[in-house]
């Protein structure tokens, strides 16, 4: 059975990095799913027009339940839907937008919506477990695989992706780790040198494109691999480098640049602590240890 997550195969999600990685996510508002950059899903829980720190709060607590017990969706529905209705966030309901003011119709709380919340939630979570255990056993699984879509239907968009091997610490994987987009089934196989070799070796000549995307909430235009969505344009394990990021855009790139040494003097207390041993091998760490 392949090792990604659906439905159908519910039973392998959960798992303890799959859970630290969503727990360890900060709660924030959103009016709209454009309003959270993509790398800021690495370390925010949020969910668009849900306002209310409560119901947020509720709704990922189902979430992280959903992970520790294996909950399929109808379970999660059961107990999340009464409580949503309850606090009225539930139908088609006028709302302000808090960028211009504007009074819009909006769909809130919906069986559909309540499923791409459970899946596109675990998904994510379930790929930055994944990537976890990838850098503890790259050393006998140095390489991965992109792999078929395992949806029915599958997205034109993500086939050209499809079958590329490259090394674990190719920074292709910070852009294209799947899931790439909401519903997206696309997964990684882990594979030992000779496995690459057979299935045709490292993939020298496919280079990511990128496609300039402009924001419609913002205006602002971003970089991001072609076929993949806005929001999914990341590695959804990489809490350090999303951290980073926003640092650098709330803040500016000196401020950034003097977080770099504080966090390279930290994580090295760590290392000679022995509490983190894994840091060392990781490369979204080790261009930051001091040497």
């Amino acid at each position: 059975m392949p090792d990604a997550y659906t439905d159908a195969n519910f039973d392998i999600l959960p798992n303890k990095e799959a859970i630290a990685a969503f727990n360890a996510k900060m709660i924030g508002s959103s009016f709209s799913y454009l309003d959270v950059l993509a790398h800021e899903h690495a370390v925010a829980f949020t969910v668009a027009k849900m306002m209310d720190m409560d119901m947020l709060s509720e709704t990922k607590d189902a979430i992280s339940a959903a992970l520790e017990n294996g909950t399929d969706f109808r379970d999660f529905q059961k107990r999340l839907k009464p409580y949503l209705m309850s606090k009225g966030w539930w139908g088609e309901q006028v709302m302000s937008d808090p960028i211009d003011g504007s009074i819009q119709k909006v769909q809130l709380g919906s069986t559909r919506r309540l499923r791409t919340i459970y899946q596109t939630n675990l998904h994510t979570a379930y790929a930055a477990g994944q990537w976890e255990r990838i850098q503890q056993s790259k050393d006998a699984l140095p390489y991965l695989q992109y792999m078929p879509s395992l949806a029915t239907r599958k997205r034109d968009d993500h086939k050209q992706y499809y079958g590329i091997i490259r090394p674990i610490d190719d920074p292709i994987w910070q852009q294209i780790l799947p899931p790439n987009g909401y519903g997206c089934l696309c997964w990684v196989k882990q594979l030992t040198r000779k496995q690459a070799e057979r299935a045709g070796g490292v993939t020298e000549d496919k280079d990511v494109e990128y496609e300039e995307v402009e924001n419609p909430r913002t205006g602002e235009k971003e970089q991001v691999p072609t076929g993949i969505s806005l929001s999914f344009a990341h590695n959804h394990a990489n809490r350090l480098g999303s951290l980073l990021n926003i640092a650098e855009e709330k803040h500016g790139r000196d401020f950034r640049a003097q977080l770099i040494p504080q966090l390279a003097d930290y994580m090295q207390r760590l290392l000679e602590a022995g509490l983190v041993d894994m840091i060392k091998d990781d490369p979204r760490f080790a261009a930051l240890l001091p040497e």
